[in-house]
């Protein structure tokens, strides 16, 4: 059992290696499952934020920061000195320290810091300003989990709206310690980050004595906070010299106010009334108030449903029992405020046409009617001084705290894996061209080679001659014992899994080989479940291979015909060898495939292959009604002609043979809640016999667990008719008994019984794993299409079976 041994430590090596593939992404997911509430509260928070900074910067654009980063980073921003959108970098140090510290700002503090190593006289680390994003690597298409679309893995996973990450596709270094105006805010950077450079090698250097600096005789002060709160840089930002101010903005958002349009409003209007200002001269400055009025006005609405959701999530998340009350308060306040706005634009627009005091008096009842409505607290208080600071405080130290917040442990894990998939991917794929793939042809050569011999006759490649059985074997066992003494077994060494042994005897036999071991001190063959044909009467003890039989490596050619049927020309007692020649050629092609199998029994010499039953495959006939789950027989109804064959008085129905599997395609039940039609499946089942009956027989039957099946819907019994067919009484039926069905999902409507099996890659198989196509794709250098199958269907349980046949040979290749 060389091959086989060899086969067996290889596939347990890849499931080894899988296993470790997944145990890294468990982890990851588990670490996302921990950071995910604190990264929910601090998105939420950051949304609240920014509508605040919208407010802010219409009454006072110089006081006000930009909105921000949550998903995605600002590409223009208003220059106020040009008062043009400018492209702009989202990175950029100076215009990040302008703008409320967000999503980004939390990437930045967990990144890892670049560092340079030097080898001269003796090693030196120099520490740059810079840390390193590493850019989005695209893992495999993951499916989450049962009944969820597949998704694209990548990692690290950096917010972002889409497939559009913050962090751009080939990652970036960006500054943590320079302050774009020079100031020092008690520590380098602490205006530009929450965990600059200088913070970082303190962080790293406490703790550690002979790393310190100071006296070794004093006394370690208590070691700063490592990472400065958010409510802390977002006040040193506030607080530094502004001697100008860029408002970043998303590409498709109008320009921000940029002055006091009730004051403005005020000042143009005093103007008209005292004959400063002409009509002419005012007609510019009315425009715009105008303009800014209706894009505040247009953006009110929208700021209230953001705040809206706020404050409803924010109830769910948990946080300062007053902040929801806050957030709802300051949305209505925003819905309430959109009209006065709207008529401040109306009535600026007004005088700008008429310039009458009608029109004058309108503007200023619309001016009062703004300044009355005025903004709740939440609004017109600075983030990083209001309700919000503490909340948004707590949520960002528990993600980024070091050394264990959340975030900086899910990126940990993420880079880490992201960085060395590339490897495990060559790993497997190298492993896969130069060992799995020709030990997979070599391990079912011995399998191949005895249903080539069953069917055309010849050698089953047994090497061994003169074994004869030492004890009755009863149908379904998985052990012969044989006459021989325990001690050969070392000296059959060259026999290999699946190989056949053919049993002579009044009750022939294919015995596929599996494995050896020893009883008492005999020398025993473990098989697969041992095929006897179980027909009463002589010859011979009916599902016994009597002690005595020759286990022979010569099969004798069966006839089409045979197989086709399931029958031997021989006689009943005689369709053990019939039976495991369907029945291994029917695995083979479940686990391989169809076509491979075929094209490998029937070699360069073009061979006999095992043929279908009937003329028609068996798919090409629909077939509509409901299966159970685990379904133990199978009524079929209104068969197609060519689906039967023999005399009218004897007809015999041509769907399958006794040991062989069939695949049993349709769709499941629809959602129970949204009535989507539920997902096409793919399952297995094995057949025990398949005999005629009549309809008037099938009435009187046990079907509760039986699938009531027929090509044409109107012979389907009605919902409350049980099993009745509708049909004649004495029309045929055809029942297929099963020994065990796979299939453990119910399926209604159209199904389908099959025989052409899409098979596996041996990858998926090794690993006891469906492994995602575009991995298996790089691993065998085969295309997505081929190796994905019948498209649209779940083959799980198919693969659960073919999973199970295929352990059952590698099983006892080690002992």
């Amino acid at each position: 059992m060389r091959v086989g041994r060899a086969f067996r430590r290889e596939t347990d090596l890849w499931a080894t290696a899988w296993q470790q593939v997944e145990t890294s992404l468990e982890q990851i997911d588990g670490a996302r499952d921990a950071d995910d509430p604190h990264r929910r509260k601090v998105e939420v928070l950051l949304r609240v934020a920014g509508v605040v900074e919208r407010r802010r910067a219409v009454a006072d654009p110089e006081g006000a920061l930009s909105a921000p980063v949550v998903d995605a980073l600002p590409q223009q921003y208003w220059d106020v000195e040009t008062e043009k959108m400018l492209a702009v970098d989202g990175w950029d140090p100076a215009l990040r320290a302008w703008r409320v510290p967000g999503t980004d700002e939390l990437e930045l503090a967990v990144a890892q810091l670049r560092v340079t190593l030097s080898n001269d006289d003796e090693p030196k680390v120099t520490l740059h300003d810079e840390v390193r994003l590493p850019r989005p690597r695209s893992i495999f298409t993951r499916s989450p989990g049962k009944g969820q679309p597949p998704a694209l893995l990548v990692l690290p996973a950096y917010p972002g709206v889409g497939s559009a990450p913050i962090v751009g596709p080939s990652g970036r270094n960006v500054d943590v310690a320079a302050d774009p105006k020079g100031g020092d805010h008690g520590r380098s950077g602490d205006r530009v980050s929450l965990f600059c450079q200088a913070r970082r090698r303190d962080a790293t250097m406490s703790g550690v004595p002979f790393l310190s600096l100071g006296d070794a005789d004093e006394e370690p002060d208590e070691p700063p906070e490592a990472v400065v709160a958010w409510g802390t840089l977002c006040a040193r930002r506030r607080s530094a010299p502004r001697n100008d101010v860029k408002l970043t903005i998303a590409p498709s958002s109008p320009p921000p106010a940029t002055g006091g349009l009730v004051t403005a409003a005020t000042t143009v209007l005093d103007g008209l009334r005292t004959g400063i200002l002409t009509p002419f001269t005012a007609a510019p400055a009315l425009a715009s108030i105008a303009a800014q009025a209706r894009a505040v006005a247009a953006a009110l609405p929208g700021d209230g449903e953001v705040l809206t959701e706020a404050a409803a999530e924010l109830k769910e998340l948990g946080c300062r029992t007053f902040l929801p009350d806050s957030v709802a308060d300051a949305a209505a306040a925003l819905r309430g405020s959109a009209a006065a706005w709207t008529a401040l634009a109306d009535a600026a627009d007004d005088v700008r046409l008429k310039s009458s005091a009608d029109s004058r008096r309108a503007m200023a009842d619309a001016i009062e009617a703004v300044a009355a409505a005025g903004e709740p607290e939440l609004l017109a208080t600075p983030v990083e001084s209001g309700p919000l600071r503490a909340d948004l405080d707590d949520a960002t130290a528990a993600r980024i705290g070091y050394p264990d917040g959340t975030l900086r442990q899910l990126r940990l894990l993420e880079a880490t894996f992201a960085s060395s998939w590339r490897g495990r991917v060559r790993w497997f794929a190298d492993r896969h061209r130069l060992l799995l793939d020709g030990l997979a042809a070599r391990f079912r050569a011995p399998s191949v080679l005895g249903v080539r011999a069953l069917v055309n006759g010849g050698d089953t490649g047994l090497l061994y001659t003169g074994l004869t059985v030492g004890e009755d074997a009863t149908v379904g066992s998985d052990t012969l014992t044989t006459a021989q003494p325990a001690s050969l077994v070392p000296s059959l060494s060259e026999l290999e899994p699946g190989t056949v042994g053919i049993v002579t005897g009044e009750r022939p036999a294919a015995a596929v080989i599996v494995g050896l071991d020893r009883r008492a001190d005999r020398l025993a063959l473990v098989t697969t479940p041992l095929r006897v044909s179980t027909t009463p009467g002589p010859p011979g003890s009916p599902g016994i291979v009597a002690a005595g039989s020759t286990i022979s490596s010569v099969a004798t050619a069966l006839a089409d015909t045979e197989l086709r049927l399931g029958e031997a020309a021989a006689g009943p007692h005689a369709d053990g060898p019939v039976h495991e020649a369907v029945g291994l050629w029917s695995r083979l092609c479940l686990v391989y495939g169809r076509g491979v199998i075929d094209a490998e029994i029937r070699g360069s010499a073009a061979l006999r292959t095992v043929p279908e039953p009937s003329t028609v495959p068996l798919q090409a006939m629909p077939l509509h009604g409901s299966v159970p789950a685990f379904a133990t027989s199978l009524v079929l109804a209104r068969l197609r002609p060519e689906l039967w064959t023999g005399t009218p008085a004897g007809r015999v129905p041509l769907i399958a043979r006794p040991g062989e599997l069939l695949l049993l395609r349709g769709r499941a039940a629809p959602d129970p809640d949204t009535g989507t039609p539920g997902p096409m499946v793919q399952g297995v089942v094995e057949v025990d016999s398949v005999v005629r009956a009549t309809a008037s027989l099938v009435d009187r039957m046990d079907t509760s667990a039986a699938a009531i099946l027929a090509s044409d819907p109107a012979a389907l019994p009605g919902p409350d008719a049980g099993s009745c067919l509708v049909c004649g009484p004495q029309e045929d039926v055809a029942v297929v008994v099963l020994r065990r069905s796979w299939l453990a999902t119910a399926l209604v409507g159209e199904v389908t019984l099959r025989r052409d099996f899409p098979g596996f890659d041996v990858p998926s198989l090794a690993t006891g794993r469906l492994l995602p196509l575009d991995f298996l794709a790089e691993v065998t250098s085969r295309s997505s299409a081929e190796l994905a199958g019948p498209p649209d269907v779940d083959r799980a349980e198919e693969f659960a079976a073919a999973l199970e046949v295929f352990r059952g040979w590698t099983r006892h290749a080690l002992e």
